[in-house]
């Protein structure tokens, strides 16, 4: 039977403003949401719906204003940043490698929430740095300087570095984003097979054939809340879509009848 481990009650948020400029910016509200062991669920939406702002107070990034988060079953602002980690891990979207660190020495970095100040990871922690590169599929970039990488690699080292936390709950904002269609599919078909591993997946995206792909959940959000919730084939209609984008699209079916993706207009 699955779990239920990261859950969201009633959740909103507000970036207070300076003081005497006013009473604060509310980014989303009443957003309730039960993230399932073994399953993806997508969010999805428009620019400024909320999306990287929920994934990371899922992540215990930023405190809602309004709501709760609980990690199995306990308030998520009860746990220290270290247990957190212990438990869920986060890739940002638009990390860039900086430094010419080899990809093995970034994914090692994932141990940190198992480490004392000062410490230097043990033989143990390599060899969980090795698997995590193994299950992502790049095992064969763990010498390789990160600086040298495509985007699509490097996507896969963050994740890779993300796993070695050894989580029970991975969170990605944007994982395809500013990747060709190649790189984009090696990376859907990384997360769904984390999922089918058993582990709990968040991932935020602007493209709704994905979250076809990757199945699972899907949130719609739209002005601060979410519009719909459930199968991806149940709620990302054409209807549904064009409320939400203001554009005309349309849901393409395969022979079976199942939504595999969404076509456009052309243009005049």
């Amino acid at each position: 039977m699955r779990t239920f481990p990261l859950v969201a009650r009633d959740l909103g948020f507000m970036y207070q403003e300076r003081a005497g400029k006013g009473t604060g910016h509310g980014v989303f509200s009443g957003v309730s949401l039960e993230v399932r062991s073994g399953e993806v669920l997508s969010i999805l939406g428009p620019n400024g719906a909320g999306k990287t702002t929920l994934i990371k107070c899922l992540a215990g990034l930023l405190v809602p204003t309004e709501g709760e988060v609980a990690l199995h079953d306990k308030p998520l602002h009860t746990f220290t940043r270290r247990e957190i980690s212990r438990e869920i891990a986060f890739v940002p979207q638009g990390e860039l490698p900086l430094f010419p660190y080899l990809v093995r020495d970034i994914v090692e970095m994932g141990r940190a929430p198992f480490l004392s100040f000062f410490a230097v990871p043990a033989e143990t922690d390599e060899v969980i740095a090795l698997q995590a590169l193994e299950m992502v599929g790049i095992r064969h970039l763990a010498q390789r300087e990160c600086t040298s990488l495509s985007g699509g690699e490097w996507q896969l080292v963050l994740i890779a570095r993300a796993l070695a936390q050894q989580p029970e709950i991975l969170l990605l904002d944007e994982p395809t984003a500013h990747l060709d269609l190649g790189n984009q599919m090696r990376v859907l078909q990384v997360i769904h097979h984390l999922a089918l591993s058993g582990l709990a997946v968040v991932c935020t995206t602007h493209a709704p054939d994905h979250a076809l792909l990757l199945d699972g959940t899907a949130a719609l959000m739209d002005k601060g809340r979410i519009t719909a919730l459930g199968k991806p084939a149940d709620i990302l209609t054409s209807a549904r879509l064009r409320e939400t984008y203001g554009v005309p699209v349309e849901i393409v079916n395969d022979e079976e009848g199942v939504p595999v993706g969404i076509s456009h207009p052309r243009f005049l």
